[in-house]
């Protein structure tokens, strides 16, 4: 259901509509109130008032704080446990049963009393902005009622205590089984970050990244100093070789050989002096000569012991170019010079080498350090978190041993149980307001169940939704009387005077109004579908559709149309009611042949003429779905401009359906409070099956079906309204 289908005005209908029977039942629970009250005995009230401290100390011991702290009282205002939480401990069985025994209640029967009958008479409310409960008690006995708040007080206490002590001696026990493991969590910590350490030869991880990126820079900047001085050294070893003309190992060789140590030299010497020698005695003697030979095999000699010489310094034994043998000052020099820059180039290359394979070892030292940082980040916060286990358990231990020890509780007693000086109302204001709460709950129940019983549709949203036919209009409630008709008439007769001598009672001027607006919506509807003829139904009796059909005919007549009104109900005639008219000859002897059409119309007014039904008889009624009638409604709208026919109800009377099928169209009345959602569906279904042209609904609120002749009560009333009306 939405907000917007919610109706109150119906709502409070129901409510006006079944007052009688709400009433009686109201008054049922307000009398036994009543009752109740008067057989009620004094009653004495005692009250206690606690403060509620910090809920339970059990929580911190296995958290690190101040142990000065312990067994201080906090204010419950900074905790999440609230009051009432304290309340179902204070209404807890157990404690309630101490009390009931500790203070001897028993009922009228000499038995325990129950927890029921006891938590009937107690309450428990906090006093608001504080943390303190009040509890007060009831009972005919004062003294009872005192000893009953006492006793509570101190047994909730008591368990307050008991249960703090039992909080502390679990946490104890939890505390000696989690410390052992605690402790072997630690040393396993502890092992794990010396292994950690001794595996990848780290002191600190922490500053291994810093280390290894300060070696790294030192052993770049060391190998470039080297690159420099290897270019430096190369291109003096170049310069150097180009100058003697001699590579590395000549060079080498010419430095051996040439040192004074080595006996090369003095050999050279001698085997120099004897070939000067030898050319000397050739000049002088003959190659035969003892000299010649003498000096020759000397020659030979030497340069077979310099040859041994060279091989015994160089190792080896080849001809050695006498430029080498033979050097100068600056070729020894240059070649020394040469020497040693090749001695330094080598040496800088092997430190290259060195250096540059330590530059690897390095970076790759540089890719492992975050992995070994994060294993070591995970090792020590291993280690701290077990440091923090292990020390929060030894520092609760201790302090779980001292709040065991301790009997302070949460709760103290600032006011013992006072008792009221005066016996208080048993409840007087409290039976009362509950006998008349419920008698009103009674009271809206049993009217909804008097409107579920009765089916009949009150309100004009629910009947017009359920016909679904277009709405002409509603006729007021209390609308009774009939259109005045003749106060417009060109007659010289005041409107006064008509209605000082008129017997019939007028409507008043809201219904006037109404008549006049569905009036309207009918002309319009005439003048879109060119309609002549139209009947005027109900589905039941006493609808009122024959008093809407005058004044609706009435109306119409007001505007200068020429109207007849046909009372096609020959079964219950009522237009002569109406109209105060006589029973004349009418619609019955017409059908019969039995008078002419100008002998049976009744002049209303210049606009108006009234066919009654005249003549009933079970022949006449048959004839109102004939043929017959037909051709009489054919003849009849060749004089008029508009014809309207009061029909029988369609539910009693089948022609009243061939009456309608013979018109243009048919408009349907119905009263709200007589028909109901069956007799609805019942309704369209016969209009729908005789293929009825239903030009709309008019919906009459009146209370009553009485017609016109009973309203003389307010005939009076209404002439001064219906004069200032016109």
């Amino acid at each position: 259901m939405h907000p917007e289908d919610i109706d109150f005005q119906k709502y409070f209908r129901i409510l006006k509509q079944y007052w009688l029977p709400g009433i009686l039942v109201w008054n049922i629970p307000i009398i036994l109130s009543i009752i109740t009250l008067a057989n009620s005995e004094d009653v004495y009230q005692a009250s206690g008032k606690l403060l509620l401290k910090k809920r339970d100390p059990t929580p911190s011991l296995i958290s690190s704080g101040n142990t000065s702290e312990l067994g201080t009282l906090e204010s419950l205002s900074n905790t999440t446990t609230p009051l009432d939480t304290e309340k179902e401990i204070l209404l807890s069985n157990p404690i309630v049963e101490k009390t009931i025994q500790a203070s001897n209640l028993n009922d009228e029967e000499g038995q325990p009393l129950t927890y029921e009958d006891f938590i009937e008479n107690l309450s428990v409310k906090n006093e608001p902005g504080t943390d303190v409960l009040r509890i007060r008690y009831e009972s005919t006995d004062p003294q009872e009622a005192e000893s009953v708040v006492n006793n509570l007080m101190r047994n909730y206490i008591d368990n307050n205590i008991t249960t703090n002590r039992a909080g502390a001696a679990a946490a104890r026990d939890f505390i000696n089984q989690q410390l052992p493991i605690a402790e072997a969590e630690l040393r396993g910590a502890e092992n794990a970050i010396r292994l950690f350490k001794e595996a990848y030869l780290i002191l600190d991880p922490n500053t291994e990244s810093t280390e290894v990126t300060r070696q790294i820079n030192s052993v770049n900047s060391r190998v470039d100093t080297i690159k420099a001085e290897l270019v430096r050294i190369t291109g003096q070893v170049s310069a150097l070789q180009g100058t003697v003309d001699i590579d590395i190992n000549e060079a080498l060789t010419l430095n051996i050989l040439n040192q004074e140590d080595s006996g090369v030299q003095k050999v050279l010497t001698e085997l120099q002096l004897v070939e000067d020698q030898l050319i000397v005695t050739r000049a002088e003697f003959t190659d035969q000569s003892p000299v010649v030979i003498d000096l020759e095999n000397k020659r030979l000699a030497l340069e077979t012991q310099l040859n041994n010489r060279i091989f015994e310094v160089i190792g080896r034994s080849e001809d050695v170019p006498s430029q080498i043998l033979q050097a100068g000052d600056l070729q020894k020099e240059l070649s020394a010079n040469l020497i040693r820059s090749e001695i330094n180039r080598q040496g800088l290359l092997d430190e290259l080498a060195f250096l540059e394979k330590q530059l690897a070892f390095l970076n790759l030292r540089t890719r492992e350090i975050p992995r070994l940082e994060q294993e070591y980040t995970e090792l020590v916060r291993q280690l701290e978190s077990a440091q923090i286990a292990y020390n929060t358990l030894a520092t609760s231990l201790q302090r779980t041993r001292i709040i065991e020890s301790q009997s302070i509780g949460n709760v103290e007693i600032i006011s013992p149980a006072v008792i009221s000086p005066d016996p208080i109302s048993s409840g007087s204001k409290k039976i009362v307001i509950t006998g008349f709460l419920i008698g009103g709950f009674l009271y809206v129940i049993t009217a909804f169940v008097c409107n579920l019983l009765d089916p009949r549709l009150r309100t004009d949203k629910e009947l017009s939704q359920l016909f679904n036919y277009p709405l002409l209009g509603e006729i007021p409630l209390g609308s009774r009387g009939l259109y005045p008709y003749n106060l417009d008439s060109d007659s010289d007769t005041d409107i006064s005077d008509i209605l000082r001598i008129s017997t019939i009672s007028y409507l008043d001027a809201v219904s006037v109004a109404a008549y006049r607006e569905i009036r309207d919506r009918i002309k319009d509807l005439i003048a879109d579908k060119n309609i002549k003829t139209f009947a005027v139904t109900s589905f039941l009796n006493d609808e009122g559709k024959s008093t809407i059909s005058a004044n609706l005919a009435a109306a119409i007549s007001e505007l200068g149309s020429r109207v007849l009104l046909i009372d096609g109900n020959l079964h219950n005639p009522s237009q002569n009611k109406i109209w105060r008219q006589p029973v004349l000859e009418g619609l019955g002897n017409l059908l019969l042949g039995n008078i002419q059409w100008q002998h049976t119309k009744q002049k209303i007014n210049p606009n108006l003429d009234l066919l009654l039904a005249g003549h009933c008889s079970l022949d006449t009624s048959l004839l109102i779905g004939s043929e017959r009638m037909n051709k009489l409604i054919q003849h009849l709208k060749g004089e008029y401009d508009l014809i309207i026919i009061d029909t029988p109800p369609i539910h009693q009377y089948p022609e009243s359906l061939s009456l309608g099928r013979m018109t243009d169209g048919t408009l349907l009345v119905s009263r709200l409070g007589m028909i109901n959602n069956s007799q609805v569906i019942a309704a369209k279904e016969l209009l729908k099956k005789s293929n009825q042209n239903i030009l709309g609904l008019i919906i009459n609120s009146q209370k009553t079906l009485n017609e016109v002749d009973e309203d003389s009560q307010s005939a009076d009333q209404n002439r001064q309204k219906i004069l200032e009306f016109h």
